[in-house]
């Protein structure tokens, strides 16, 4: 519970992923099975308020469709993938993707469709 603290602490302070923090820590001390599960309600909610305090929904709904279809789709591989396999390696995987994460600028890795505003 105190690892949910912390994430969500530094979540708030730097508006950094909470799932992005909070999975690996409690991977830390359970399997990676157990960290998505407890961090699945907390993940939840954050989104359901962000998604409140945008204000125009449905706005929002037509320009990013894709995205939440795609989201949906691999998140149900991915689950069957995790439920079937051992979770060390996606401890290993969700590693690398983090770290490839906060690398992509000096990796002069770019996602043309995400803009910064």
């Amino acid at each position: 519970m105190l690892n949910t603290f912390f994430a969500a602490f530094i979540h708030g302070g730097v508006g950094f992923g909470f799932p992005i923090i909070a999975t690996p820590l409690i991977a830390l001390f359970t399997d990676i099975q157990t960290a998505i599960i407890y961090t699945l309600i907390p993940t939840l909610f954050v989104n359901i308020i962000s998604i409140a305090s945008e204000g125009n929904f449905f706005k929002a709904l037509k320009r990013f469709y894709p995205l939440a279809f795609f989201t949906v789709i691999g998140s149900a591989i991915g689950t069957q993938i995790l439920i079937t396999s051992s979770s060390e390696v996606f401890k290993l995987f969700l590693a690398l993707m983090i770290i490839f994460y906060l690398f992509m600028d000096k990796l002069r890795f770019s996602i043309p469709y995400v803009r910064k505003e």
